[in-house]
């Protein structure tokens, strides 16, 4: 039985081959990404566009993140970029150039993955006449990643069985019921037995609400108040006991308790915010306004400079009475000094 380990060894070595080292559509280097499907190797880029096609065309998955079957890394194995584009080429409806969507839902492309397929079953594959018309694959389950190492589901999947029940190639058996098509149905009714009991939970729900009380908040029993209903608005009698707290609150009703501190504690909050508000625009109404008024008056300027003017001649006079005040006193020491030498 091959391992996790070999899987991934067996991939990048198929990675590594010369064609499968390009994305076969962008030709950029170093692809990640492959399709089990086709065979091929391409980019992230390319892996998007492939992804957008459906699995029942592209079945896309990572070389290195993603889990391989040995079921599909044998498909890797009988394919790649080389033996694709090679068959390409062979088929009259192949144009260089082609976009992706259009190169992987043409009739080459289908009878590309036809070819894959009868080559992993070990069956001999024969090309239908030129002028035939080929189903292209369904899209059903059977592409998944859980079903795509079956053979049947192989089949399914990559066209085989629409092969073998075309009138092209001259099957007259009756069709058999689609094991989809009845697992959807029941899926359907799934859904819509879900959806009635999903309806009647809510209704039950709805009935339980209506009898609950108008003049309560639902922490207390009241009743819930959806979009666009009109809240309760309490007087103030019942505004003023539900914010009172009560110490045998807490021993009825703990978690109700906890409940009304906060919101106790919100209300104080708020009201002491709204306390220093109004004290902050007192203060700025009662003495910073009128200040800043003041100073911005061109008068009070005036008033300001003139009585610094004054202040400065009023020490410049103070200072000239004593600089001449102290001149008459060294000049009247001077002359007693003299008078006194003379004698």
């Amino acid at each position: 039985m091959a391992t996790d380990a070999n899987v991934k060894r067996t991939l990048l070595e198929l990675q590594r081959k010369e064609d499968n080292k390009i994305c076969i559509d962008c030709g950029s280097p170093n692809p990640q990404w492959a399709s089990v499907s086709l065979g091929t190797f391409f980019c992230l880029n390319c892996s998007g566009q492939h992804r957008g096609l459906g699995v029942h065309l592209s079945f896309v998955r990572s070389i290195t993140m993603d889990k391989w079957s040995p079921e599909q890394v044998k498909r890797m194995e009988l394919g790649g970029n080389a033996k694709a584009k090679a068959f390409f080429r062979t088929q009259p409806d192949y144009k260089d150039g082609m976009s992706i969507k259009d190169k992987y839902n043409s009739r080459f492309a289908e009878l590309w993955r036809q070819k894959l397929t009868a080559e992993c079953e070990g069956r001999t594959w024969t090309a239908p006449p030129a002028g035939s018309t080929i189903s292209p694959p369904a899209r059903s389950n059977t592409s998944s990643p859980a079903l795509l190492g079956n053979s049947s589901a192989q089949r399914k999947a990559f066209g085989s069985s629409a092969l073998s029940s075309s009138p092209a190639f001259g099957n007259s058996r009756s069709q058999t019921p689609d094991p989809t098509r009845s697992a959807s149905s029941a899926s359907l009714t799934g859904a819509a037995t879900q959806k009635q009991r999903n309806e009647e939970y809510f209704a039950r729900l709805g009935g339980e609400n209506s009898s609950r009380r108008e003049d309560l908040p639902p922490s207390q029993g009241g009743k819930y108040a959806g979009f666009g209903s009109k809240p309760m608005v309490p007087n103030n009698a019942q505004s003023a006991s539900s914010m009172s707290f009560n110490p045998q609150d807490i021993v009825n009703d703990p978690s109700a308790a906890l409940t009304k501190g906060w919101s106790l504690l919100a209300s104080g909050a708020q009201t002491a915010l709204s306390t220093l508000g109004s004290v902050a625009g007192t203060i700025n109404e009662a003495y910073v306004r009128p200040v800043a008024e003041r100073v911005q008056d061109p008068n009070f300027r005036n008033d300001v400079t003139s009585y610094v003017s004054n202040i400065g001649l009023k020490a410049e006079e103070t200072a000239s009475r004593g600089f001449t005040s102290l001149s008459s006193y060294i000049r009247a020491g001077q002359q007693n000094g003299r008078g006194a030498y003379s004698q």
